[in-house]
């Protein structure tokens, strides 16, 4: 079975592929510049070059492929990019769509949660056989979010609500939930949410990290401003300074879809979600404080 894969560069895409591959499913991955650097790179993965932004592209992309699994970035253009793969994924007679989501999503609220509500809205509606695809919070992010713990020592997060509890989910365990619904019958009509064990504030996450590393990383709640300084000063880009104040900022209990634990990975993959003290484990050069 031939199963086509977007967004095969990222960080879920490569941790799909990868899955999938073990599996011994034959995979096509569109990469928008075959010739370019990428992880894909010496695996034994078909790469289709095409640009979702121009659907036009696509074609031949479908030929052979049972199941398609669909990833985008958080761009502006990204239901657009979406909507158009999904159009020509159906008039190509593809049996499946995978929609990679996020918690919450909801054509009618702002953000990213918009553009995947709108994408999940126009799926549906087609009639295809699909399956959604909605992790909480990636721990991954807390490698990104700041600057390197391991130069901070600590979790530093403008945090505007710091008694929230939130799920945080590892990128494995959502790739885990994503190839074996791309590879197994049995899943359609079906909308998973994989999370991790436990509902944490950001004070006990920064706990949970310590004791995975085996170190001291206290969390850091600094002002939005005081936030921002330093992260300009430190030479991080201005959008992605802004665009982390202003995810924080709207992040409070009762108002955020990120409250919520599932038993989703278990019942798909047959395994517990992995810990925070796990992810930390695994990442301890990466998140240990110098």
């Amino acid at each position: 079975m031939l199963i086509l894969v977007t967004g095969a560069t990222g960080t879920v895409g490569t941790a799909v592929v990868d899955r999938l591959r073990e599996r011994r499913q034959a995979v096509r991955a569109i990469v928008r510049d075959r010739s370019a650097p990428s992880p894909l790179a010496g695996l034994d993965v078909e790469l289709f070059q095409a640009d979702l932004r121009r659907p036009e592209t696509l074609e031949g992309a479908f030929g052979g492929v049972h199941t398609a699994f669909l990833l985008t970035p958080s761009v502006d253009d990204q239901a657009a990019m979406e909507i158009g793969f999904i159009d020509a994924a159906v008039a190509a007679g593809i049996r499946t769509i995978v929609k990679h989501s996020a918690v919450g999503a909801d054509a009618s609220a702002s953000g990213l949660v918009n553009a995947h509500g709108r994408s999940e809205r126009h799926l549906i509606g087609t009639g295809i056989s699909y399956v959604i695809v909605r992790p909480t919070q990636f721990m991954q992010n807390l490698l990104s979010w700041t600057p390197s713990i391991a130069r901070a020592s600590a979790l530093v997060i403008p945090l505007a609500s710091p008694e929230l509890r939130i799920n945080m989910v590892d990128v494995q365990d959502v790739a885990d939930v994503e190839a074996t619904v791309l590879s197994e019958d049995g899943h359609a009509g079906r909308i998973y949410t994989p999370s991790g064990p436990d509902l944490l504030t950001y004070g006990e996450v920064a706990e949970r990290l310590s004791a995975g590393v085996g170190a001291p990383i206290p969390l850091q709640v600094p002002s939005a401003d005081r936030y921002r300084d330093d992260m300009l000063a430190a030479g991080y880009p201005d959008a992605a300074v802004t665009g982390t104040v202003a995810y924080f900022s709207t992040l409070r209990q009762g108002t955020t879809a990120l409250g919520i634990t599932t038993q989703d990975v278990e019942e798909v993959t047959g395994h517990r979600p992995g810990s925070v003290e796990d992810f930390a484990l695994s990442h301890a050069d990466s998140l240990r404080p110098a």
